[in-house]
Parts: C-alpha cells; structure tokens; sequence
C-alpha cells in the first residue's frame, strides 16, 4: 500500500475509534472494533430476553456480518410488487420475486427518499451521510471532496474486504473512467466505473474492460447488468471466509432504456399503463402515448433483468452459506417519472422520482415482513446501516441512525426529509401530509400527500395551510442556512403567508 493510502487509513481510524468511544458499547480506545455480542442468525441468542427487550438493544457482533448493497440506477417505487401502487395509482406488475422477497424477509421502508433526485448527488449522500453541497458532489459529474469518508472508509478501517461493481459517478467527468484514482474505501474498484450507461460489457486479461456503443446490445455475460452480477458472485465467492463490503451498480434502468433480446419482448407495449396526469411534452417528456408506451417496455424489461440478477446474487450468498450473517439492501438513486405529468426521467420536486425503494434484509436482527413508515431519506442511509452491524460512524455524518426503526424499537424521530435541488432552482421538504417547494423564481408549491397522492392541486394560496407553509418554510430555511447552501442567499428573503 502507498503512503498515501497508509495515512489516509490511519486518519480514518482514529475518527472512528473516536466516534466508537462515545456511541458503540464495548468498543474500546486502542481499536475502531465492533463490540462483542451475538453474531446475526445466533438463535440461541436471539432466545435470550423477551422480544421487546430483543428489539431495544443494539446489534453488536463478535463475527462481523458482511454487507451487500444493491443499487439500481431510476428505478422508481412502482417497479415492484413490494411497493404495489405508488401515489395512489396502480402502473404495471412487472413481476421481481427476488427483490420483492428482501421484503418478505426483511423490511420494507416506504417513505425513502433521495435528497437530490439526480444521479450523482444522490450517490455522495448514500455514501457519505452528507448533503450535497457539504460532500462537494452537487451536480452530475462534480467529484466528491477529496477529504470525504465513506461507507467503505468505516468498513474497510474495520478489516473488512470492501469492493465495488458497476457505475459510481461521484468521481468527476471521466468516462468510462475504470478504476478511479481516489478509490474511497473500496479497496477493490477494479470494476468500477464512473459514469456510462453501455448495454455491453467484456472482460479483457489486461487493462479495463472494454465498452461498446450505446447502440450494441449484449447477450448473455456480456450484457452489462449480468457481468456486473457475475464480478460480484467473484468478489464474495473470493471473500467467503472474510467480513466483506460489496456494492453493486447496476447502471439500468436509466435510459438508453434498451435491454437485452431475452427480456426485450416480455412487456408488450399495447399492455403498458399510461398515467393519468399523462401529457404529451416533447421537452420534458415524449411526444405521445405510443411512444410513452414503447419506452415503458423496455424499462420494465430492463427491471426484470435486474431482479433476475438479484435472484442470482442471493442464490450465490445461499450456495456459499452466507445467507444468514449477510445484511442484503437494495435502493435507487432516485426514480423515474415515466411519463407522470408528462416528463421522463428524474431532476424535478415531484414526488415520483423522489419516493424510492429500500429494502433491507439482515436475518436475525431485522424481522421478517417489517414495515417502516417513518420517513427516512439517502443521508440517513449511511449511519443507519452502520447501525444496523454495530459498527462505529464517522462522526461527520448528517444523516440520521434509522436502526432502531428497523429493529423495531421505539425512537424519537423527526419525520422531515429535505430536497436539494442541484441547479439551485428549488428547495423541498417531504412531512407524512405535505411537501412544500420553494422556488427562487416565485410560483411556490404546496401538495397534500394524503388527499392529492398525485399532486395535481396547488394549495400554497390555501389559507387553511398558512401555519403549515410558515413553519415548514422556516424549517427549509433554517436546514439550508446550516448547509450553507447557494440556495440559502434566495431562501432567506422569502416572505411567508401569515
């Protein structure tokens, strides 16, 4: 290892071995270590103590269990059986057994939310805990600070394998950039690339695999997202015997939304579901149904793929007996509007692309078919699965440590989830009843999410909602002002109803 990564190491562990100290019982000073207690799956365990006092305690582990995330590049809530109907309209069954079972076994969040509905903001928050503007990574391809630590710095400064397959996008403009330089705690990114969205993908002996134009679509290994899967079952089958770190990328089903011959024609587009708020806008959106539908085709089969290579993944935990001490999660970086309110796509306030999936599997800690309804956002992901293994944070995460909403356990919890916009346009906070938008250019927005799931009436001017606008527009205020965000030189000057 270089210097450079020697010192980096060494500075990650020393905040660790702090935070350790003051929030993991049993972690002592001299080693970032999780604390000693039952291994996940340790049923004689689990027996020990009623439930609710099985529910009020902390995961700590003696074996580290391994961690296996799964992210899907614009797959929006009503892609899975799981999520069933999303803002109150059914669109289609596509039909995802595998990802739907992490439910099943696991829990279900349904308020998840991205704070930046764009691919590489969304990421750095995932990765770091932290809002855009304070990871650095704001807009697409903006790199992440250079001093950020990660998901994989916690882990990896725990000794476990950390690795990574598939699109990354926080490293800045290159493309394919394999391999990026600064590999931020993944010790093995050789499958890592920063940004692309090729249907077709080959290994070669010697240097980064080779890409094909958008237009050439892969059979079999050589479609992107099964030799993504297939580095995957590589790294755990290589780190069976190892507390291991994978992420997986799969860069679909973000257009070009085309996907390989076998799943290409399970959607017919006479069966796809339009919305209802559906509009033709060849700007935003597309030019007609026809074309709407067309599209929709290959999105669902593209998210077929998918749960067909989740199903792969979880079938190559079972065959190496890594099941049960192996927490499984899979999210999106944000949604896609596939033709609501006329737009494709993602990069606006409405909730669609914002809403997403979050399904955690983690046998023996997590209970099966547990369902969250708190709201809970990509900051809070980070130091929630940190939780989650018992392991020490970094300290300089914004996000909030979900775990016990997911072990069940009672939590005070603020269910507020705030939206940065990218370009500076707006800002957006997501409550149970209501998301209000403000806009730098006037024209604010205020949706009632239980009586308007499809958030066709404006309600700003309503002056049953003053109170409401008020507070909540303080709050936004108040939530950039601490993130000192560009938006915070026009947020502060809004005057609100009274």
């Amino acid at each position: 290892m270089n210097r450079s990564g020697v010192s980096r190491r060494s500075f990650v562990k020393e905040v660790l071995v702090g935070a350790a100290t003051l929030t993991v019982p049993g972690v002592g000073t001299g080693r970032a270590e999780p604390p000693e207690d039952n291994a996940p799956g340790d049923e004689a365990a689990e027996s020990q103590g009623t439930e609710e006092e099985s529910a009020e305690r902390v995961p700590t582990l003696t074996r580290p269990a391994n961690l296996l995330v799964i992210m899907a590049d614009q797959q929006s809530c009503w892609t899975l059986g799981a999520y069933g109907s999303i803002n109150g309209e059914r669109q289609n069954v596509i039909g995802t057994p595998h990802i739907d079972g992490l439910a099943r076994d696991g829990a279900k969040i349904t308020q998840y939310f991205t704070n930046s509905p764009l691919c590489t903001p969304s990421r750095g928050c995932a990765m770091t805990g932290r809002y855009p503007f304070s990871h650095g990574a704001y807009d697409n391809d903006v790199p992440l600070n250079s001093g950020e630590i990660t998901l994989a710095h916690c882990l990896a400064a725990l000794d476990y394998q950390t690795g990574y397959a598939g699109k990354w996008h926080l490293a800045g403009t290159a493309s394919p950039g394999w391999a990026p330089a600064a590999k931020m705690g993944f010790t093995d990114n050789r499958f890592m690339f920063n940004r692309g969205h090729w249907k077709k993908i080959v290994s070669r002996s010697s240097g980064p695999p080779k890409t094909f134009p958008y237009s050439e679509i892969g059979t079999g290994p050589t479609y992107t997202t099964n030799w993504i899967t297939d580095r995957a079952i590589e790294f755990v089958t290589a780190h069976k015997d190892d507390p291991f770190f994978y992420m997986v990328s799969f860069p679909d089903p973000h257009p070009p939304y085309t996907v390989q011959s076998s799943y290409a024609d399970d959607y017919r587009e006479g069966s796809m579901l339009i919305p209802s708020t559906f509009k033709p806008d060849p700007v935003n959106g597309v030019r007609s149904a026809a074309e709407l539908r067309s599209l929709k085709a290959q999105y669902c089969g593209e998210v077929k793929c998918i749960d067909d290579n989740v199903g792969r993944l979880l079938s190559a935990l079972e065959r190496l007996g890594l099941t049960n001490n192996t927490m499984v999660v899979f999210i999106a970086d944000h949604g896609d509007y596939m033709g609501e309110h006329g737009r494709l796509g993602k990069d606006h306030y409405y909730e669609a692309a914002i809403r997403i999936p979050c399904l955690i599997k983690f046998p023996g800690k997590v209970r099966a078919g547990h369902v969250v309804n708190e709201l809970v956002s990509s900051v809070d992901l980070m130091p929630t699965l940190l939780g989650l293994l018992g392991a020490p944070k970094s300290g300089r995460e914004q996000g909030r440590d979900a775990s016990r909403l997911l072990l069940g356990a009672s939590t005070a919890w603020n269910n507020q989830v705030f939206i940065h916009d990218p370009h500076n346009d707006y800002a957006a906070v997501f409550t149970p009843e209501v998301e209000l938008v403000l806009q730098r250019r006037g024209g604010h927005v205020l949706f009632d999410r239980l009586r308007d799931p499809l958030q066709q009436a404006n309600l700003y001017s309503d002056a049953r909602f003053v109170t409401t606008i008020r507070t909540l527009g303080q709050a936004i205020v108040a939530q950039h002002a601490a993130q000192a965000t560009p938006a915070y030189t026009w947020l502060k000057d809004i005057t609100f109803p009274s």
